[in-house]
């Protein structure tokens, strides 16, 4: 579950028995709030601006330990309510073939509460600001005519970026969490996006990932050096008139310890792993530029982390 900014909050330090006094650390992964799903390796066919807004829900009931079973007298309830607003600009070049863009994104936490270990908190406030620096994306196979005579991209399109998440939100060093990190996170990418020909359900089967390589600067604040981070966003869904629905999901696996002093968080480093899924579908509206997305995701494994489901709308026009 994530993110614009991938946001699913990991308290570990409750799990390395660190108190809310002392320090504090959520780790933000894989990209964006809301995630990337379907047609992750597109960037939009004509150059221009692109706006964005998009709102989550998240709750979660549930902290797991080191070996994913849920944590005695934790006694965890979290709620959050988040917001988006992004800006893309698709370049009105090309580069190697392929279309340029550059994007960037600005979370806001509406409301947020946690309820753990007998210790409450509320929270709001602006988030780290997202940056796709650069993206290029070129597609590789035919092309065909879908609903409205917009052309699709048959067959594989592929896309590189360069991502990072600034320190920009607010923080507090002493509270259990922020909508802010206090910490840069550099999150190369890479996407795939594989259209198939017309089927008897519509204009294709679309298969799509993305691949997020995340590594985090140390939080001065606390002294508090995450470690790197694997991730794996997909969606497997069908194209059908101006409609697109299927399944999407995310995977996100710590391989590297967290270290507090210099010194690795015990037992294990406090490696955590995450596992969702769930239904999505959008509607495009080619009359008006628009194209409207819901999401929902279940979470289905949880280690050295909370246990988090989503709901998330978002919607994109061009200018």
């Amino acid at each position: 579950m994530k993110r614009f900014i991938s946001l699913i909050v990991v308290l570990f330090l409750f799990v390395a028995r660190i108190t809310v006094s002392q320090a504090s650390e959520g780790v933000a992964y894989g990209g964006p709030l809301g995630g990337t799903d379907m047609g992750s390796a597109y960037l939009p066919p004509q150059p221009g601006f692109y706006g964005g807004v998009i709102y989550a829900r998240l709750s979660g009931s549930k902290l797991n330990d080191n070996s994913g079973k849920e944590i005695r007298g934790s006694n965890v309830k979290y709620s959050g309510d988040l917001a988006g607003v992004g800006l893309l600009y698709v370049y009105p070049f090309q580069l190697g073939g392929g279309a340029i863009a550059s994007g960037l994104i600005q979370p806001l936490t509406l409301s947020g509460n946690l309820k753990v270990f007998g210790q409450e908190q509320s929270y709001s406030g602006m988030g780290d600001l997202y940056a796709d620096l650069f993206s290029w994306s070129k597609h590789i196979g035919g092309a065909g005519i879908g609903p409205a005579g917009a052309p699709l991209p048959y067959g594989l399109t592929v896309k590189a970026s360069a991502s990072i998440i600034f320190p920009t939100g607010e923080y507090n060093e002493h509270n259990a969490i922020s909508p802010g990190a206090n910490k840069y996170f550099f999150l190369p990418n890479v996407a795939f996006t594989y259209l198939t020909s017309p089927n008897m359900l519509g204009e294709g089967f679309e298969m799509s990932t993305t691949l997020w390589y995340q590594s985090a600067l140390r939080n001065r604040a606390t002294d508090i050096q995450s470690g790197d981070v694997v991730n794996v966003d997909f969606s497997l869904t069908q194209r059908s008139g101006l409609w697109q629905y299927g399944l999407a999901g995310q995977y996100a696996k710590q391989i590297e310890d967290d270290t507090f002093h210099g010194e690795s968080l015990e037992p294990d480093g406090n490696r955590m792993q995450l596992a969702s899924v769930g239904p999505i579908v959008s509607r495009m509206f080619p009359e008006v530029g628009l194209m409207v997305k819901a999401k929902g995701s279940v979470n289905v494994k949880a280690v050295n982390g909370m246990s988090i489901n989503s709901l998330t709308l978002s919607l994109v026009k061009k200018f």
